[in-house]
Formats: C-alpha cells, structure tokens, sequence
C-alpha cells in the first residue's frame, strides 16, 4: 500500500514521516526550523463536523491543550504548542524515540528487556503528578504509552483523550478501548482519576497474563464482562508468576471506584510494598496486604500513639495497606519527625478538603523544635526568622509562587505549603532550593527540579 504523501508545511513546521494514524488523526515527526528540533504533530480531523459543533470542539480543544501543557513530567510526553492550519487543528509535542508499550506487548521478547513493573511504576508517577493538578487522562492503554531504549515510560496524548471523545461522540463511532476502560466510563459520564489508575491495572494483569483482565471474543463481550458482577480472574497473572502482586491487583481491578486505590502514589506505594516483601528472603510467594507488623522501632519524634493514630486516619482512604505505607514513610523520613511524616503521608489522601483535613488533624500535634543542622535560635527571635534576618533579600512572593508551581507536578498541592515553610528557614536561594530538593523521593526529580528552577529564577 503506498503511503498518502507528506503534507508540504503545518505551520511554520516540516512533515519528516507519518509516526500513526488513528481515527482522529495523523502523528507526524516533523522539523521545527525555529528551535531546530525535530517534534511530533498529531494533526486533527474535524471535518466530519458540523459548523456548530466544530466550534465548540475547537474551544474545548484549546482549553484541554492549556491543561495538558501544564502537565510537566519525566513520565509525561510535553506538550509544547497548540495550532491551527488552514482552520485544521494541531499539537505540537516532544518526539520520544522508541516502541508504544503495545508493540512491547505483542513481541514478549521486547519486553523481557525491560523492567515491567519499573514501567509500571513511572506511569503511576505520571499520572500522580497529572492528578494533583485536576487531569484525568481517560484513555491509558499501551498505545498510549511509549518506552524508551533506556527504559524511561512516558505517556502521551494527555488532555487529547478527552477530547477525542468528544468529537468520536458527535459521529456516533464507539469511543475509547475498553480493554482498559474503567466499567464507570462504559456505563456512565461521571469519571475521576481512579479510572485512569484502573487502566494502570489492566496493562499490568496483561503483563503476566498475556491479555487484558475482560478481554472478550468481540467487543459486546467485553463491555458484558467489563460491567458485570464477576471480578477478575486472577489466575492466569499467579500462572504468569505474578503471584506477588494479586492482592494488588485485586484492589487495583475492583469494578467499584470507592474500592480502588483512591491514588496514584497509593497504588504504587502498595505495588512497591509487594515487590518488596516478595524479594525479602523466607517471605511467602503470595503478599497478603495489611497483615505486616508495625515498625519495631518508631522514629525517636513520633510515639507509638501518634503513629496508632496516623495509620487508623490514613486507613480511611486507603485501606489496610496504611500499614506499610506508615511504616515506609518512618524508615524515609527518620530525621525530620511528624511534620515531614504527615506531609509525605497525606500525598495518599485524595486531594481537596480530606486532604487538608488530614493534614491539620496531624500536624497539630507537632512541637515546634529546632531542625537539626540548622543551628540554634537566635536571643529571642525565632530560628526560622533569624536564619531570614542573616540571609540577603528573601525570595518575593512572585518567586514562592513559581517554586511551588515548579514543583506541584512532583508531590501536589502540599508544594505550596512547602515553600512558604522553607523559605522560612533559608539562608539564601540556593539552600532553598536544596530544601526543596530534598522532598523529592526519585533524585531525577529532584535534578530536573532543580535545573528548572535556576534556569526560570536564576536562583
């Protein structure tokens, strides 16, 4: 079959080859003589509309493309532009070199060369950053994703999702692939983050399984098992030798929403924590969530009521597994006590007023001590204020305000709470930005936050 030529311009861009095609439109790698970069397009059908509803879809798109552009991840393919061409629609995104976890998945070969449950976990980091800012993707699939050579994950089409479907709903096509649908998407419009992290959980069952969890002989057969009462079968992942991660699984796959995992960072740490406990020597094949002793030591700053206390909240919002995630934020945050415990803890609590209410219920009980290494108090002035006192010119509430949007796609809304606390104690912009660094668990988040941050705020 020829391939349709390559159009001779998009823009101010130059077509080099098609990367796809799908039923909304065409992915080019394309040249951008500007920046002399090579980008991909994925140029947009919308002549299939209507005057009217194109309009409108058009207005969407624009709105949606601004959300997904604040989307900035390692795991998240960047979305750098939003354009029209001769009143056709387009995105202009980074070009990652590498293979969509689709292929990964038909040519197991391939995929032995990676790590599945690294991937796995990228993703989760992704979406978590994509989350705290109010995005829901709504079409996680393989096709979606794309690996690497290094290994690296790195979803695409954030934002873009949503409004393929608004467009597919107009001309009556099926939307989406229910393979990884969420049962929500398929049988109403009310759909959150848990959906995405749904779709997480079907692309890991395929991993050992070697298909989709409902995957059906047609797709009527699919919608029926994907929106009946029956679970997922879980015996071809323990086959597969996923044995450790069935009771994530379980979780992950349960058709009620208020059963999931309410988190991205919830749902990783759990698949952590298995992984984990399956590689610890005498440990059983099988992890069964929620039954691991507390900490024989707790941390010197946190007694062993508060620490009762910070698993029975946390267990509201994420089950049994509350255990191990207390247990793990102790052994990371040994040196920093119940605020830093709190903080790193309420990332599992869903963002809004369960969060900030998590939050306040715990870190009121904190005693104002000094921080070690920070030095003492100054006389009567507060080390927090001395230390400002000693420093040059504080950092203005303009520079706060981009600190904490650089790094709310790391740990969310708790970023601004962040800043103003540490810009209280800095000594200059430099520190501050080490302080900062330090809340990043992953140190190529904290390199890459750091590297936005001085080149944005020469700090």
């Amino acid at each position: 079959m020829t391939e349709p030529a390559l159009p001779a311009r998009i823009g101010r861009y130059r077509p080099l080859a098609i990367l796809g095609q799908g039923a909304i439109g065409t992915v080019y790698r394309a040249h951008d003589p500007r920046i002399a970069r090579e980008v991909a397009i994925k140029l947009v059908r919308t002549e299939a509309l209507d005057p009217a509803t194109r309009d409108d879809y058009l207005l969407r798109f624009r709105t949606e493309a601004q959300a997904a552009g604040r989307c900035t991840h390692p795991a998240i393919v960047a979305l750098f532009d939003f354009a029209e061409d001769e009143g056709t629609p387009y995105l202009v995104m980074e070009l990652v070199e590498g293979h969509t976890l689709q292929r990964l998945l038909v040519e197991p070969g391939l995929l032995l060369t990676f790590d599945r449950i690294d991937i796995i976990l990228q993703i989760l980091d992704g979406l978590a950053a994509a989350h705290a800012l109010g995005i829901t993707h709504r079409d996680i699939k393989p096709a979606n994703i794309i690996v690497t050579p290094a290994g690296r994950a790195k979803i695409t089409d954030f934002g873009v999702a949503r409004l393929d479907r608004g467009a597919m709903t107009e001309t009556g096509a099926i939307v989406g692939t229910p393979s990884y649908m969420a049962p929500e998407q398929v049988v109403g419009p009310t759909v959150d983050q848990r959906a995405d992290l749904f779709a997480v959980a079907a692309i890991l069952y395929e991993m050992s399984a070697g298909r989709p969890p409902f995957a059906g002989r047609n797709l009527s057969e699919t919608v029926l098992r994907l929106t009946g009462p029956e679970p997922a079968d879980l015996a071809p992942v323990a086959a597969g030798g996923g044995q450790a991660i069935l009771p994530v699984l379980r979780q992950a796959l349960t058709k009620d929403p208020a059963r999931r995992f309410p988190t991205a960072a919830a749902f990783a740490a759990s698949l952590r924590a298995a992984m984990a406990a399956r590689a610890t020597p005498g440990s059983a094949d099988t992890v069964v969530l929620g039954t691991t002793a507390p900490p024989a030591v707790a941390v010197a700053t946190v007694t062993e009521a508060e620490r009762q206390r910070l698993e029975a909240d946390l267990a509201r919002h994420v089950g049994p597994i509350a255990t191990i995630l207390v247990r793990e934020a102790l052994a990371t945050a040994s040196t920093s006590g119940l605020e830093t415990l709190v903080e790193r803890l309420s990332r599992h609590v869903p963002p809004g007023p369960e969060r900030i209410r998590f939050q306040r219920a715990h870190a009121s009980r904190v005693e104002p001590t000094p921080d070690a290494g920070r030095g003492p108090p100054t006389g009567d002035i507060p080390a927090p204020a001395a230390a400002r006192i000693a420093s040059a010119a504080p950092p203005s509430a303009e520079t706060l305000q981009a600190l904490a949007a650089l790094l709310a796609p790391y740990i969310g809304p708790i970023a601004a709470v962040l800043v103003r606390r540490e810009a209280q104690a800095a000594r200059d912009g430099a520190d501050l930005l080490s302080r900062l660094a330090a809340h990043l668990r992953r140190p190529e988040d904290a390199s890459a936050f750091r590297r936005k941050a001085q080149a944005h705020l020469r700090l």
